[in-house]
């Protein structure tokens, strides 16, 4: 004798729309509704039904995620605005900017001096160093 063959009914194609809505996973949707993951998996290549109602779930619960993100940034939450901007527009707000491609662009030139008031050169100027200096060598 096997285990009695499960007949996915009306009833629980909506309580599965409704599960994945609050954000559960397969998983949790297939345990909520008391059979096994693989048997969701089977269950939903032979009712569409069942597949279209999870995607409806879940696609209803990312619009409402979204809408509160996007709410909670237009309110002056900082860190919801940073959020949506990166995610929305990563090529103008992105941690990790990609470097300028722009032929026409010139090369920058950047020299360092460090003057160390400390120390004094033979007139009484404080010493410089810089960039191409030797390090030790006092600027006159």
């Amino acid at each position: 004798m096997g285990r009695p063959r499960i007949e996915i009914t009306e009833t629980m194609i909506t309580e599965a729309q409704r599960l994945a809505g609050l954000g559960l996973t397969k998983q949790q949707v297939a345990l909520s509704l008391g059979i096994h993951r693989d048997t969701l998996r089977k269950k939903e290549s032979e009712y569409i039904g069942l597949s279209d109602a999870i995607k409806r779930g879940r696609v209803s619960a990312i619009v409402e995620v979204s809408n509160a993100l996007f709410q909670a940034a237009l309110a002056g939450n900082i860190t919801a605005q940073i959020f949506w901007l990166k995610n929305m527009a990563p090529e103008s707000f992105s941690d990790n900017p990609q470097p300028a491609t722009d032929e026409d662009s010139t090369p920058q030139k950047i020299e360092i001096h460090v003057v160390d008031g400390r120390r004094k050169d033979k007139g009484g100027n404080p010493v410089e160093y810089g960039i191409g200096r030797d390090s030790k060598k006092e600027t006159a």
